[in-house]
């Protein structure tokens, strides 16, 4: 967020097109998962700029062609909300 700070307006800006009130974005202490790539898009700040801790730059290969990496807002939605697994049903020969 410090970037997006240290840019005069850009917090106004980033809560007029998302529909929010500048309150709301000076609130937060780093962009949102769910906001990430409208906000880069708004500021042309890279994702992996806005929330290193849910995307990665892409490594190119030795060949030249870009190893998968985590640069797709699924990406950003799978390292944000852990998986669990179902529980297992008790059958009655267990309890």
């Amino acid at each position: 967020m410090d970037i997006i700070r240290s840019k005069r307006g850009m917090m106004a800006q980033i809560a007029q097109e998302l529909g929010l009130t500048r309150a709301a974005v000076v609130t937060w202490d780093r962009v949102p998962a769910e906001r990430v790539v409208a906000v880069e898009q708004i500021t042309g700040i890279p994702r992996e700029q806005l929330r290193p801790d849910l995307y990665r730059v892409a490594t190119p290969s030795p060949d030249g062609d870009v190893l998968p990496g985590t640069s797709s807002p699924a990406d950003a939605v799978s390292h944000a909300t852990p998986s669990v697994a179902p529980a297992r049903a008790i059958t009655a020969c267990e309890s």
